[in-house]
């Protein structure tokens, strides 16, 4: 569930065109097949710089992700190539950078995901695995991600 924001693109771009950039990062991200994401995972955010200056000469990237074993130096410095590369294609004179930023699920939350009516299961907020809830909705362990998340009540 890797969060991408994009500064410094100017506000006259369309939605399609926002969309267009969403997607090429999202795919050169999934793209990196030791990072375990694929492109449905990918959130992007195209926040409105309130100064005009710069917007389409500057752009920054940051991806935010939880950290995973397979999330090697190496494959975060080829995913930030590459989406670096997917921005370039739409801006090709500005300067772009980006930089991959780990998440502590420690300190993290979530209140995404209600229980599923038949089956009484509750997502993980980390890794979306739906398990069925014990008790009276207090924290514990992920099965299949063994990350500590917070249950519906």
């Amino acid at each position: 569930m890797p969060i991408v924001t994009v500064y410094g693109i100017p506000r006259n771009y369309s939605q399609a065109r926002l969309t267009e950039i969403s997607s090429a990062l999202k795919e050169q991200i999934a793209m990196v097949r030791g990072l375990g994401i694929e492109t449905k995972d990918v959130t992007v955010f195209f926040p409105s710089d309130l100064q005009n200056a710069k917007l389409g000469h500057e752009i920054i990237i940051f991806i935010d992700l939880f950290p995973r074993e397979t999330r090697t130096t190496e494959n975060l410095y080829v995913m930030s190539g590459n989406c670096v590369l997917a921005i370039r294609r739409f801006f090709r004179l500005a300067l772009i950078d980006c930089y991959p930023r780990f998440l502590s699920p420690a300190v993290s939350f979530s209140a995404e995901g209600e229980k599923n009516s038949s089956t009484g299961a509750v997502p993980c907020t980390v890794c979306g695995y739906e398990t069925v809830q014990e008790g009276n909705g207090s924290s514990r362990r992920c099965p299949n991600c063994s990350e500590l998340f917070l249950g519906a009540p």
